[in-house]
């Protein structure tokens, strides 16, 4: 999910959250002159505190899981560049080894002509 799914996803839960809370104002009739409680209301002000700081935490929760995942893919990419690197260094390394053990010389013009090829090709030095 993107950013803005996230974001929007909070943005409706604070949303509810507030509508619910003030949905629940009338039934226990806190607002009315005649029937003013303090304790009821001291008991919602802590009540809508602790929503804005769950939501807050949920908020921060959800930022962090976001960067944990984009760090993730992020080292798979890293991670799946190196594997290929080194397959090409490994192939690289066994061609040499074959022209050594084959007793061709490493510095005559075709090996090095077929090492230039696959330097263009990218085989070599492709991280």
């Amino acid at each position: 999910m993107s950013i803005v799914k996230y974001i929007g996803i909070f943005v409706i839960g604070v949303i509810i959250a507030t509508v619910l809370i003030l949905g629940l104002f009338p039934i226990f009739n806190i607002f009315q002159a005649h029937n003013y409680d303090i304790i009821s209301l001291l008991s919602i002000n802590i009540g809508i505190l602790q929503t804005i700081i769950g939501f807050g935490a949920i908020f921060i929760a959800l930022f962090a899981f976001i960067n944990f995942k984009s760090t993730q893919d992020k080292l798979k990419e890293v991670d799946n560049k190196l594997k290929e690197h080194t397959q090409s260094i490994s192939e690289h390394e066994k061609k040499l080894k074959e022209a050594f053990n084959n007793n061709i010389n490493i510095n005559s013009k075709t090996n090095i002509s077929e090492l230039d090829n696959h330097k263009i090709e990218g085989e070599i030095d492709n991280l």
